[in-house]
């Protein structure tokens, strides 16, 4: 199973959260990946005493979000680094220094910069630990939902003394949600299978997330309902029959976290189900599906075009 860079990017898309082995790694061996992820975590080798550079008092974000986030109120120059997963927007991000990723921060390139503040997610604790010891400041952001991310905006903007820019953006964003809600009210929602991952070339493994996941909550705003809204856990392993059960009328893939290439056309082998009868099966290969920043306006905008063909 290959594991492809774009898939590895949107893995970090759920933001360092290991919680869900769909979403670690873009190859999909599910059993071997949780472990594999927990080893990385635990072993992290201390840092080596280089001494630090005087390139102190910049911003360091290790989540693809918060870097958006911070582009997004024109506080760019405030980074000095970001993480090898933070891609978007090019014209800052390629040209900025690259401090490994989510999961394994490069803690000695992080020490010689001297930031002032390291942003990162609430799931990379031991990250966020070995940071404090090592004299840094450390504001750990929640990533799972829409409310997670308006609270991270409050805090982003305080801590960067952009108030003013971060209640712009999120009433704004909040503006194009409920245009697109005020579209479909009053309409029965789309009953959706969003697939965010499964074993590549079969129907096995499958993946997908309940009411509290920010994707969830995007599909509500655009007159779609996931079919596993009500399960335990955010990102959850669901089976063949019962999504047979469930019996969606819309279909929705991502190939970026490791599906395959041949996306939502997998589930014409199931000729039962509505959403192949009506034929409504649809791939997204946008690589910020996963990421809860500034574009979840264009993700919900996507999804929406998607459910009122």
């Amino acid at each position: 199973m290959k594991n492809t860079s774009r898939g590895h990017r949107a893995h970090a898309y759920l933001e360092g959260r290991v919680e869900m082995p769909a979403l670690i790694g873009g190859g999909f061996a599910f059993n071997s990946i949780i472990a594999s992820i927990i080893i990385t975590i635990v072993l992290f080798t201390s840092c080596s005493n280089n001494t630090p550079t005087k390139n102190q008092g910049g911003v360091i974000s290790l989540l693809p979000s918060i870097t958006e986030t911070i582009c997004a109120i024109g506080a760019e120059k405030e980074l000095v680094a970001v993480s090898k997963f933070c891609v978007y927007p090019p014209n800052v991000v390629d040209s900025l220094p690259k401090v490994g990723d989510c999961i394994h921060p490069n803690f000695e390139a992080i020490l010689r910069l001297r930031p002032r503040l390291v942003f990162l997610g609430d799931m990379q604790g031991e990250a966020a630990s070995r940071l404090r010891n090592m004299g840094i400041k450390v504001v750990s952001i929640r990533q799972s939902s829409l409310s997670d991310f308006y609270k991270g905006l409050d805090t982003i903007g305080v801590l960067l003394g952009r108030k003013q820019k971060c209640d712009s953006l999120g009433a704004a964003m909040k503006s194009v949600f409920d245009s697109l809600s005020n579209q479909w009210k009053g309409t029965k929602p789309v009953k959706t299978l969003f697939v965010v991952g499964r074993n590549p070339g079969t129907l096995a493994n499958i993946y997908t997330m309940n009411s509290q996941s920010f994707i969830s909550e995007l599909l509500k705003i655009s007159g779609g309902e996931s079919i596993f809204d009500s399960v335990s856990t955010v990102w959850c392993k669901i089976s063949l029959e019962d999504i047979m059960i469930k019996n969606p009328d819309v279909i929705m893939e991502t190939v970026l976290m490791g599906n395959g290439v041949e996306g939502a056309e997998i589930w014409r082998q199931i000729p039962s189900l509505n959403a192949v009868k009506n034929n409504r099966l649809y791939t997204i290969r946008n690589d910020y599906i996963f990421v809860p920043g500034p574009r979840m306006t264009e993700i919900a905008k996507l999804i929406h075009s998607i459910l009122h063909k």
